[in-house]
């Protein structure tokens, strides 16, 4: 058997799962653009990653993430979509036989690992952070049990 006839299920399937994510996300941004009034502000694998960097920013320097612009929001769906769209070429171009699908098969891995790896470096980041900073209370019941003790 040759490499495109074991790898035509995986892209016939990656295909399908792109469609439909592609057309779920327009449906929800078509609702958050139609609802944004009634909607507050709520914070696939890219998402996940911009989920975790906007985490990070919100946790590692608040103030600049309460002042975030639109624009920032804006910038962050659209690298989403060129880097979805990015891996869906890559795999049309597999299907079309203009790429090898071993080919396509590394580029799409080798995607997947860096972006979990990104999620996974940005979450430890987060919890470094956090555990530096003393919490409140602790440093209130410090003070009251030091002057009770004097």
């Amino acid at each position: 058997m040759s490499d495109a006839a074991v790898l035509l299920p995986y892209h016939i399937a990656f295909g399908i799962e792109t469609t439909l994510i592609c057309i779920g996300n327009a449906f929800t941004m078509s609702v958050f653009w139609n609802q944004r009034h009634s909607l507050r502000r709520a914070s696939s694998l890219f998402s996940l990653l911009v989920i975790s960097l906007e985490r990070a920013c919100a946790v590692i320097w608040p103030f600049r993430h309460l002042i975030a612009r639109i624009r920032i929001y804006v910038t962050s769906i659209l690298m989403v979509w060129l880097a979805g769209f990015c891996v869906a070429t890559v795999n049309g171009l597999a299907v079309c036989g203009l790429v090898s699908h071993l080919t396509s098969f590394s580029f799409n891995s080798c995607t997947f690992f860096i972006c979990l790896c990104l999620v996974l470096a940005t979450y430890l980041t987060i919890r470094r952070h956090l555990r530096n900073i003393p919490p409140v209370c602790t440093v209130g019941t410090q003070i009251e049990n030091s002057s009770t003790t004097a």
